[in-house]
């Protein structure tokens, strides 16, 4: 028996045993059943804080964001002479290497080299701007803000906004 999903994530918040990088649900998944399927554990939800990880300062939830995008894999797409996408599996923490490597991304911070990533007609782009780039627009890597999860494409510009203008910042 499939369960059902609340009508709002934070509806069915608490520490969970599985583990989601952006919601948290106490649920456990049946190991005979489909991943999608989950069951609720505990039914009486208002001995546990209202908010995600109520204990974790926004950096660290910064650091794990982080360390999800370094450790996700992605497809890359970046056109070859032949006019074929690349098609290779990288980790995230892998892609700047990736790019030295198997498509000469090479040379000082400031030499230029243009995006070549399918569909891409962005102009040139120093080196290091290139990589932010691909990170930002190609490999969708994005942070939310941890009090009013809006997205954002640069951590420090998360930061800047929940110091600043973050409309449930603490004052």
């Amino acid at each position: 028996m499939r369960a059902q999903w609340p009508s709002r994530w934070h509806d069915l918040y608490a520490p969970c045993q599985c583990i989601s990088l952006a919601r948290s649900y106490v649920c456990k998944v049946s190991a005979a059943l489909s991943p999608y399927i989950v069951q609720p554990i505990h039914t009486d939800l208002t001995m546990y804080p209202t908010q995600l990880n109520s204990g974790w300062s926004a950096e660290d939830v910064a650091s794990l964001i982080e360390n999800g995008h370094l450790e996700k894999y992605s497809t890359c797409r970046w056109i070859l002479p032949n006019y074929m996408p690349c098609n290779e599996t990288v980790k995230g923490r892998d892609f700047s290497s990736h790019l030295r490597d198997r498509h000469g991304v090479t040379g000082a911070p400031s030499s230029q080299h243009r995006c070549c990533w399918e569909g891409c007609h962005e102009r040139e782009f120093n080196r290091d701007c290139l990589i932010r780039h691909l990170r930002e627009q190609h490999l969708q890597w994005r942070w939310p803000c941890p009090t009013c999860e809006q997205d954002f494409t640069r951590k420090n510009t998360m930061f800047e906004h929940r110091d600043k203008s973050c409309p449930r910042r603490l004052v």
